[in-house]
């Protein structure tokens, strides 16, 4: 079931990176707890380490922060993030979710001790379609839209997406994006 909705939002992913190209793709921002989101969106990775036999640990503060974004989008994101760093790490490796608050924004690490990102390739992974050019790749495979399309969503968030990486050392994905001073009656928790 669950493998069934995670094929079903990468088709939803295609279908709105077509409509953000045409500038149609609608964006329905809610106000809810990032803490609640985070905890419901683990628990499938948290399985997915015990099979792999790789480590997962999420830092999350323990202040509650809230975001203004439409729900569905940054979890594609999110997911975006947590399954690169499983694809592109080995059995035995750390992958880290670190949430953190820092001047009015949520800071957001998925950080890894895998492949690692070749210094060349860097500038471009947040480009569509892009493949690495060396030979023999450890980045093969993948249509080459998960990164910008990550990006893309996450300037439509009003915030920014980096990346730190090194070979064979490991890399970390930063997303910030605004946060909301405190809970609003109507938010969702």
């Amino acid at each position: 079931k669950r493998q069934s909705k995670k094929i079903s939002q990468l088709i939803d992913q295609v279908h709105d990176f077509q409509r953000l190209d045409s500038n149609m793709l609608h964006m329905v921002y809610d106000q809810f707890n990032f803490n609640s989101f985070i905890n419901q969106l683990i628990f499938d990775y948290q399985f997915l380490a015990k099979n792999d036999t790789k480590t997962l640990i999420v830092k999350n503060t323990n202040k509650e922060l809230f975001v203004k974004a439409e729900k569905n989008k940054l979890e594609m994101v999110c997911n975006n993030l947590l399954t690169n760093a499983f694809k592109y790490t080995n059995t035995y490796d750390t992958i880290s979710l670190d949430i953190k608050e820092r001047r009015n924004e949520l800071i957001v690490d998925v950080s890894d001790t895998g492949r690692g990102i070749d210094a060349d390739d860097q500038p471009h992974i947040f480009e569509r379609f892009y493949q690495s050019k060396h030979k023999a790749s450890i980045y093969s495979g993948g249509s080459g839209i998960g990164l910008a399309f990550s990006k893309r969503l996450v300037d439509l968030h009003y915030g920014h997406i980096k990346v730190r990486s090194e070979l064979n050392k490991g890399t970390t994905f930063t997303v910030c994006l605004p946060i909301i001073d405190e809970m609003p009656s109507d938010a969702q928790v």
